[in-house]
């Protein structure tokens, strides 16, 4: 480095580096351990009763998908609107949330216009702990308005349910006109695997 100074006297600086080596350190303080270094969840994880296979879960969805803004990839909360016990003891609460994502959202139009929604859930918010699970539907298919008032859910036809049904996930069928709004009325069941 070359400095000239006001009365035109100058002096230089000159610094060789030579063979340099970086030497970098990483450090994390956790305050949130136990004595064998668990953080909270994992320990509230490991209190938590494990889920046996077939456990039934009642589903709603919030908060609200609409179709005019939704799509595919989206984001999406069901919440747990019964408690699943066994012998006594509560699995899973009420207000307990899956999450998951939307995987596919098609309005079919024409004189018969239906929306096809897939859904796949894979984690499971119980006691302020998320872990993922494995799910699938237990009524998925038709929910158009007359399949539903005659109390039955109606399987799609065509290998839309069995051959497109994304591993894992729902497709759930609606015959409406205009947007779809699914909210706290529509409910579906899942069935852990």
């Amino acid at each position: 480095m070359g400095v000239l100074y006001r009365n035109y006297s100058e002096s230089f600086n000159e610094t060789t580096f030579y063979a340099c080596c970086e030497y970098v350190g990483d450090s994390t303080i956790r305050f949130d351990v136990d004595e064998n270094g668990n953080t909270r969840e994992e320990v509230k994880r490991r209190e938590l009763p494990k889920l046996p296979p077939k456990t039934r879960l009642r589903v709603r969805i919030d908060p609200p998908i609409d179709s005019s803004t939704a799509a595919a990839g989206d984001p999406i909360t069901g919440v747990v609107i019964s408690p699943v016990k066994e012998k006594g003891a509560v699995l899973v609460n009420v207000g307990d949330k899956l999450k998951g994502r939307i995987v596919r959202l098609d309005h079919t139009l024409g004189a018969a216009p239906r929306w096809t929604v897939a859904i796949v859930f894979g984690t499971l918010e119980r006691n302020g702990v998320e872990e993922k699970v494995s799910l699938k539907p237990d009524d998925d298919g038709d929910r158009s308005a007359m399949s539903m008032n005659l109390g039955r859910i109606r399987p799609q036809t065509g290998g839309l349910i069995t051959d497109e049904r994304p591993a894992g996930g729902g497709i759930f069928s609606f015959r409406e006109p205009g947007d779809l709004v699914l909210d706290a009325k529509f409910v579906s069941e899942w069935e852990t695997r």
